[in-house]
């Protein structure tokens, strides 16, 4: 019985897993791929290959502020020039779904984040 249970318990913090995988996919290929890619190859000098990006090699921290504000720099004038939209109305669990996913499909060396983690990071956004 004891055995039953662990394995029970083992299924479904697997199938858990597997949920947050899928929903960080369903996230990249509804809001990320039409620009980056669905392979995040990007597109020629318009659009950044995540693969390459140092966001999600290195600079992981960065991405919440990212996705959820997007990018800018500023034209000739000091106004704002959109590199990449921003993401609204993302909760802190599709966030860190969607930056689990870039981690594992881009740098599967990367240990996934924690929600936890995740929104400290959201929280020290501008």
């Amino acid at each position: 019985m004891k055995s039953f249970i662990i394995f029970v318990i083992g299924l479904i913090l697997l199938l858990n897993s597997c949920n947050s995988f899928k929903q960080g996919e369903r996230i990249y290929l509804s809001k990320c791929s039409n620009c980056h890619g669905v392979n995040g190859e990007g597109l020629a000098q318009m659009y950044p290959a995540l693969d390459k990006s140092i966001y999600v090699n290195s600079l992981v921290n960065h991405l919440p502020c990212i996705i959820l504000n997007g990018k800018y720099t500023l034209d000739k004038n000091g106004n704002k020039t959109s590199e990449m939209p921003p993401v609204a109305n993302m909760g802190d669990v599709e966030l860190t779904n969607l930056i689990n996913y870039l981690q594992y499909k881009f740098n599967p060396s990367q240990t996934p984040a924690q929600l936890d983690t995740i929104v400290a990071w959201r929280l020290k956004c501008k």
